[in-house]
């Protein structure tokens, strides 16, 4: 065995030290992934989904963005190389990657365009980090919601949760419901039950 000293990437993920905390980011992958989908040039977004718009496998309009394009773009590739970013260290895209994951196998226009905001979200924020300060809160707080019905083809809710240690998320998704809830009572009861 030998001491190559401390870590400073694994797995696409960069680590940087200073004297009272740890950085993860993945800033360089973020960069190689805007370029290798032609939007290293993109105009920033402030918001990685457009609150106005509800996904959906009929999502219809009065022009080109009826079409369905199901291979004939990268749309699974991309949505993978999001999904690893999401979970690595990027929790702030975690719900509108989950949302557009779910047409990776019918896939319209409008999907695609809600797939590229999010990369237009990352052009914007590609510094961004998750700091672990030595003198952070050492206890372990978590978060949890659900909105409700917001999946319009099969009605279900959609939970989330966030863990924070040290200043630092440490764990975090996104996912939808097994079941339909019948009022955002339920919903919420249902995601919270989860880690209660």
């Amino acid at each position: 065995m030998k001491d190559l000293g401390r870590a400073t990437n694994c797995v696409g993920i960069r680590i940087t030290y200073n004297q009272n905390s740890i950085c993860l980011d993945q800033s360089t992958y973020i960069a190689e992934v805007l370029k290798r989908f032609g939007m290293a040039d993109s105009k920033p977004v402030s918001t990685p989904s457009d609150v106005n718009q509800k996904l959906s496998m009929n999502a219809t309009s009065n022009n080109e963005e009826d079409e369905n394009i199901t291979g004939k773009v990268p749309y699974q590739e991309l949505v993978g190389c999001l999904l690893f970013i999401a979970q690595g260290t990027r929790p702030d895209i975690a719900f509108a990657v989950n949302d557009v994951s779910r047409f990776n196998q019918n896939h319209r226009a409008i999907h695609w365009k809600a797939v590229k905001r999010i990369l237009r979200y990352l052009q914007g924020t590609i510094g961004c980090k998750l700091r672990y300060s030595k003198n952070g809160n050492q206890d372990l707080v978590g978060y949890t919601d659900s909105d409700w019905a917001s999946d319009i083809d099969k009605r279900r809710s959609c939970s989330g949760n966030f863990f924070k240690l040290s200043g630092g998320a440490v764990s975090w998704y996104s996912k939808r419901q097994q079941t339909v809830a019948l009022s955002t009572t339920e919903a919420e009861y249902m995601a919270w039950n989860r880690f209660g």
